[in-house]
């Protein structure tokens, strides 16, 4: 099992910051030509779950889930990189069923891992591993997050507002379940942008 950052859901968004405020200096030279933007998918402490993120354009990131029985979408723009590949099946969102289990990113690969219900809402549901390459003067911190029967990620967001640096960076993280599956917490780990000094961009 893999939780660095193990949480309760309500200190979790307010630790966040202090995480995001310790690695802010590892992404000190993405500056306003560099972001990650949007809704992304925030669901956690809840049964919701993602069957499907992808790349629907260079510079969006589409992200579809499963929320108390209906299809939920969000999306997450990339300013001044771009991304390719996917994970999952964006039809399959509109039945529950699927759920990512792990996340691990590494350098410019975000590799993602889970049960996927595909085709639709009576699909079949089967597990899936897939990769969102990232090119461009951006890369990422290493993170990995879940792994774990008792877990599932529901959570998937740029930096928000109220952290130093938003925008410059993922939190990445979901619901833990006991053994009633019921929720009983919730994880989640940062990843920061790394990118290249204006100094030298190209």
């Amino acid at each position: 099992m893999k939780f660095p950052f193990l949480l309760a859901v309500t200190a979790g968004a307010i630790l966040a910051i202090g995480s995001a405020v310790a690695r802010a200096d590892s992404n000190k030279d993405c500056d306003a030509r560099f972001a990650i933007t949007g809704s992304g998918f925030s669901q956690q402490n809840t049964n919701a779950a993602i069957n499907y993120i992808g790349a629907v354009s260079p510079s969006r990131l589409l992200l579809a889930g499963n929320v108390n029985g209906y299809k939920v979408t969000g999306y997450m723009d990339l300013v001044g990189f771009t991304a390719s590949g996917s994970w999952g099946d964006e039809a399959g969102a509109a039945g529950s069923g699927g759920s990512i289990s792990s996340i691990e990113i590494r350098d410019k690969t975000m590799t993602i891992s889970g049960w996927v219900r595909q085709g639709g809402p009576f699909g079949g549901v089967v597990y899936k591993t897939g990769q969102i390459q990232f090119a461009g003067d951006v890369s990422f911190s290493y993170t990995s997050v879940g792994d774990s029967a008792n877990s599932k990620i529901n959570y998937i967001i740029p930096w928000p507002s109220n952290v130093v640096n938003p925008g410059k960076g993922l939190f990445l993280g979901g619901t833990t379940f006991d053994s009633r599956k019921l929720p009983n917490g919730s994880f989640y780990s940062p990843t920061s942008m790394l990118c290249k000094p204006a100094a030298s961009a190209k």
